[in-house]
């Protein structure tokens, strides 16, 4: 499964319909307070994927991608969400060729949804 970085337009990146569907609420106070605990949340998964690899430890990143995945799923960041699925997958099966090529696309896909939450949270 493929994961496109080059993304079309924004709404690829977080779907906000994803979010308001799941809390049954577009409001901003809502969509505001979901996406700064998310951000928060996403922010320490990263941290841990990052001492994951470092330690070399194949469990703590499939741990942590898999958190990752599930908190991107719900709130509509659908390409993170890709990623981080790929990347439990990788460290599961000990797939290095795999994971090196998750691992090289996810700070561009970090990147880019930190734009779009930055944006978002502006509004």
């Amino acid at each position: 499964m493929a994961v496109m970085i080059n993304l079309p337009d924004d709404a690829t990146i977080l779907d906000l319909d994803v979010l308001t569907a799941m809390y049954g609420d577009s409001s901003e106070e809502t969509i505001v307070f979901a996406l700064t605990g998310f951000y928060l949340a996403a922010s320490g998964y990263m941290q841990d994927i990052q001492q994951a690899m470092k330690a070399s430890n194949l469990t703590a990143l499939a741990i942590a991608a898999h958190s990752l995945k599930g908190i991107c799923g719900l709130v509509g960041a659908k390409p993170m969400a890709g990623l981080s699925n790929q990347l439990e997958h990788a460290a599961r099966s000990g797939d290095t060729e795999q994971l090196q090529k998750a691992l090289l696309m996810l700070p561009e896909s970090w990147q880019l949804l930190q734009q779009q939450l930055k944006l978002v949270l502006k509004q």
